[in-house]
């Protein structure tokens, strides 16, 4: 028995060391701030049919894995065993151990578990399993689910900034933001954002009292003037 327990304790420390925890160091805060990032993302995506859950533990073969993030039928069963059947998982690892999560795949996908998704912080980017060819691949496009209200750019589980861009939107998209004058603020950011490469791709130079006036306009159907005339103006002053 002592043996048996000893096995036991062996597997189970080698499920957890592919697990993406890597020594401490830059590594481990790396998939750390991932992992908050990601369950951020998520929580805001989560369809009215799907329930979030984050560092859940799924015991397969008698060896506990956790999950980073969780996405299941709402409707689904309760107990732990089930409720992961047809979820979207997303996990958290380096590059160095992603090899290594074929095998740890391919067991959720054993356990119904339909999309399993990494994102691997140090080559910034996100990967999906594979069933058939048993293999990770790059995600290029949106990631489109039916646990998720809105598609998600993979930039938003790897970059801070595009992450809060994606939550913002995400919630004012579901009337979930307590403040609506943010929505007149996303608004704002988007117009001279389009307007500021709008006149880029025109070639024109703009100075900094150009971007300046730009960046103090608090009217969007004055920076859609604007952007219209920018299209067409033959010099950046014709436009103020």
């Amino acid at each position: 028995m002592a043996d048996t327990a000893r096995a036991r304790r062996s597997r189970t420390s080698q499920v957890l060391s592919v697990g993406g925890h890597a020594p401490h160091g830059h590594g481990d805060h790396s998939c750390a701030v991932a992992r908050i990032r990601v369950s951020f993302v998520l929580a805001a995506h989560v369809s009215a049919h799907s329930r979030a859950a984050a560092g859940v533990v799924l015991v397969v073969d008698d060896a506990p894995m956790t999950l980073d993030a969780c996405l299941s039928p709402a409707a689904g069963e309760s107990s732990t065993s089930d409720r992961f059947r047809d979820a979207l998982v997303v996990g958290v690892v380096l590059d160095e151990v992603l090899r290594a999560h074929r095998e740890i795949a391919a067991r959720l996908f054993s356990r119904g578990v339909r999309r399993y998704l990494v994102v691997v912080p140090d080559r910034e980017m996100v990967v999906e399993y594979s069933a058939e060819t048993k293999d990770f691949a790059p995600i290029a496009e949106d990631i489109e689910d039916v646990s998720l209200s809105r598609e998600i750019p993979p930039r938003a589980l790897l970059d801070d900034t595009v992450a809060r861009e994606e939550v913002t939107r995400a919630l004012i998209a579901r009337d979930a933001w307590p403040l609506p004058l943010l929505k007149e603020d996303v608004l704002l950011r988007e117009r001279r954002d389009a307007l500021r490469h709008v006149i880029q791709a025109r070639g024109f130079q703009a100075t900094k009292q150009h971007l300046a006036r730009i960046d103090a306009c608090v009217d969007p159907a004055r920076l859609e003037v604007w952007i219209q005339g920018a299209i067409t103006a033959k010099q950046i002053d014709d436009l103020f």
